[in-house]
């Protein structure tokens, strides 16, 4: 019989807080303490979700150190769970629904995050990081904080930076969900212009073709976009020495465009000598394995590990760059 296993390995990844301003802020752990010290009920650290769900801030701490700890929870307000009989000799099994006790909910997700300044760790367990994201603003919102001009920056590793501009870049794959096949969301995966001559093109076929602007979600089709240098091109021109230099030069631009600034994790970009590094190569992360209970994480051991792997970080420089 299976059982839950005592540890699960996780990502943990790290973010920098940041503002659309050139303003000094407040590091983000002083204003989430403030926050958090203000509204000390878990009541008042919950949110409306989608869906109808609830997200909140379940605990918190600050450390000796002046690190903020957080544990997110998500929840759907009186939903059951479903049960199957065991028994050997019944003829069908029977499955049932079953509510929480009182005063209890079933948790369909937690995220566990340290903030150290403006420095985040987050350990993400069955939901997306967004909510991590829509918290902070809900909370420091509350708080008559303006979070308006906040993001959180995904922080490249510096020796895949380096790679690539090293080696070079011979091709940018791009991949993008069609699940509704509309204009918007082609419109949405555009990184800098870089694709905007494909969104053209793809916009005149979904509009114009009956077939395609019937896609539905269930047909689960993709999309992948490849801008790649043309090395057949080249040799046929090689005599030229400048043949191809400006074409390697904007791939390069875009590579650090898109490592910059693109919000969609899906590409992946090959270096001249055949390195393909994907979005989760380049971002600043690693796995450990953490206690759970029961179906989710323990907390304390969660923490701890991500108050080690923030330490690892600060030590090699990480914060720094």
């Amino acid at each position: 019989m299976g059982k839950i296993p005592k540890r699960r390995p996780k990502k943990f990844h790290y973010r920098r807080a940041a503002w659309h301003t050139e303003a000094k802020k407040q590091p983000l752990s002083t204003m989430v303490e403030a926050a958090h010290t203000k509204f000390s009920t878990v009541g008042e650290r919950r949110f409306e979700g989608l869906h109808g769900s609830k997200f909140e801030g379940s605990r918190w701490k600050k450390d000796e150190n002046g690190d903020i700890f957080l544990h997110l929870t998500l929840y759907y307000p009186g939903q059951p769970t479903s049960t199957v009989s065991n028994e050997e000799n019944n003829i069908a099994a029977t499955i049932e629904a079953h509510r929480a006790p009182d005063t209890k909910e079933f948790l369909d997700g937690d995220i566990f995050a340290l903030i150290r300044k403006n420095h985040v760790i987050l350990c993400c367990h069955s939901i997306r990081e967004q909510y991590f994201d829509t918290y902070i603003r809900r909370i420091l919102n509350k708080n008559e904080i303006d979070t308006e001009l906040f993001y959180l920056d995904k922080i490249a590793k510096a020796s895949k930076v380096k790679l690539i501009n090293d080696e070079g870049v011979k091709e940018i794959i791009l991949n993008s969900s069609l699940y509704k096949a509309s204009i918007d969301e082609i419109e949405e995966k555009r990184v800098q212009n870089i694709i905007g001559k494909a969104r053209e093109q793809l916009a005149r076929i979904f509009a114009t073709d009956p077939t395609l602007k019937e896609i539905r979600e269930n047909e689960n089709l993709n999309m992948q976009i490849s801008i790649k240098y043309n090395g057949t091109e080249a040799q046929r021109n090689k005599k030229d020495p400048e043949f191809g230099i400006v074409g390697k030069k904007r791939l390069l631009e875009a590579s650090n465009l898109l490592i910059e600034n693109a919000k969609d994790d899906g590409f992946v970009i090959v270096t001249g000598s055949g390195n393909q590094i994907s979005a989760d190569d380049i971002r600043v992360s690693e796995s450990f394995n953490v206690d759970t209970l029961g179906k989710s994480l323990d907390y304390q051991d969660a923490w701890g590990k991500l108050a080690n792997y923030a330490n690892q970080l600060e030590a090699a420089g990480v914060f720094a760059q």
